[in-house]
Order: structure tokens, then C-alpha cells, then sequence
């Protein structure tokens, strides 16, 4: 199946606003994080894939264990991760 990136992006700035809203400033970052890595590419092959399913997964990660703010020290360790993640998709 087809990735529809514009959809997506959409949808992700959507749920920034909202996460923004509700103190969910990391859901926020990472959507950035998703955003701009979207934003990076001109094909969604396997890599790109497990990437964006990194972000999303970590969204959720962040929402249902109710990490509020910027998060405690593993807030760190998930955005190190998922740059981590963005950079060896583009190698």
C-alpha cells in the first residue's frame, strides 16, 4: 500500500495542535520530528516506513503512558532514537 505523505502530515499537524493543547509537549516534538523527516523524503521504501512507524508508535508510547510536558529523561533517549532512526534512513 501506498503512503498518502500529504494525508499523513495533516493528520500529524493535527495531533500536535491537539497534544500541544492537552500538555503533551513531546507528542508535539515528535510529530515535528515526523513532520520534517516527511518533509526529507521523495520515496517511502521499507526504511521510511519503519521510520514514520517509529514516530508513531513513540506518540502513542508518550499519550498512553500519560508523559506529560517535556517528559523525564527517557523523553531524551526517545528523541535520540528516532534521530537516530532518520539519519540511517538517509545513509
Amino acid at each position: 500500500a501506498e503512503f498518502d505523505l500529504p494525508l499523513l502530515v495533516d493528520k500529524v499537524h493535527d495531533i500536535r495542535g491537539e497534544a500541544g493543547t492537552f500538555g503533551y509537549n513531546l507528542v508535539t516534538e515528535i510529530g515535528r520530528l515526523l513532520c520534517e523527516f516527511i518533509a526529507s523524503i521523495d520515496k517511502v521504501g521499507e526504511t521510511e516506513k519503519l521510520a514514520i512507524a517509529a514516530h508513531l508508535q513513540a506518540m502513542q508510547t508518550v499519550v498512553v503512558d500519560k508523559v506529560k510536558g517535556d517528559g523525564p529523561e527517557v523523553a531524551k533517549q526517545i528523541i535520540a532514537g528516532l534521530n537516530a532512526i532518520i539519519a540511517k534512513s538517509k545513509a
